[in-house]
């Protein structure tokens, strides 16, 4: 990335750096994936419900999820069944527990936080998403490396790789990627449109099956596990996001030698 500004009437000319990552989870409760279903449906008595329990259960398989964090923990429940059953008010209840929590937050330097309304952070993905993404990747992608080829030629720097569009002759594979895994549909979809290697959505499905979707932190994350990583990076690599809309956000990275 690059701002621009004037000083002096002559344009100035300044490139962005990462100089550090940090990545946090709230402290609570990690429930293995595949015991998630019959643990939520024990702890809120709704085991009379054997239909849409082995729903959850085939959703969860499929998700590429392997573990959820929680701040909730089953004795919170136990106490508190206002917080799961619609029909009861809870609002005191949640109140009560952000006033208890939130002067802890200046004691913890690594907390990890997110205001959320009263029903908790609520998604709605439509089934679209990923075809929607795969359909429209290329075209961001390019449009993102047309201007920063552009901003290159005028500084004299060396430009990123100039990926082609379509028929597998691109060079998607010469890059790095960081890519805010939504969903493992989204994923795939772009694994296959790019016809990517499958090493090069690594860092990814690492922190989906780790972490599952933390909406716009997760990327960070993928960023960590990139830096973290043994194997020595490429020169130049694309970050991808994705928001409501459906809007794709694409960044042109390179990492300095």
């Amino acid at each position: 990335m690059e701002s621009s500004g004037t000083s002096g009437g002559a344009a100035a000319r300044r490139h962005a750096a990462m100089l550090g990552i940090g990545t946090a989870n709230p402290t609570g409760l990690l429930v293995p994936q595949d015991v998630f279903a019959e643990n939520l449906f024990r702890v809120t008595n709704s085991d009379h419900l054997p239909e849409l329990k082995e729903k959850l259960k085939r959703i969860c398989e499929k998700s590429g999820i392997e573990r959820r964090h929680f701040h909730l923990t089953e004795e919170t429940l136990a106490a508190h069944p206002e917080l799961f059953d619609r029909e009861l008010p809870s609002l005191d209840t949640r109140v009560d527990m952000t006033a208890d929590a939130v002067p802890k937050l200046a004691q913890t330097e690594h907390a990890l936080g997110m205001r959320v309304s009263g029903g908790g952070v609520d998604f709605h993905l439509a089934i679209q998403v990923p075809t929607l993404v795969g359909q429209n990747v290329e075209q961001c992608l390019l449009d993102a490396f047309r201007s920063a080829i552009v901003d290159d030629d005028d500084g004299g720097a060396a430009p990123p790789p100039s990926p082609c569009s379509g028929n597998g002759n691109g060079r998607w594979n010469d890059l790095f990627w960081a890519v805010h895994p939504g969903g493992r549909p989204i994923l795939d979809n772009i694994n296959k449109v790019l016809m990517l290697e499958p090493e090069k959505l690594a860092a990814s499905r690492h922190v989906l099956r780790e972490y599952g979707n933390m909406s716009g932190a997760t990327i960070v994350f993928v960023l960590d596990e990139l830096r973290r990583g043994r194997s020595p990076l490429p020169e130049w690599g694309a970050l991808l996001a994705f928001g409501p809309g459906i809007t794709i956000e694409a960044m042109v990275l390179r990492c300095p030698r």
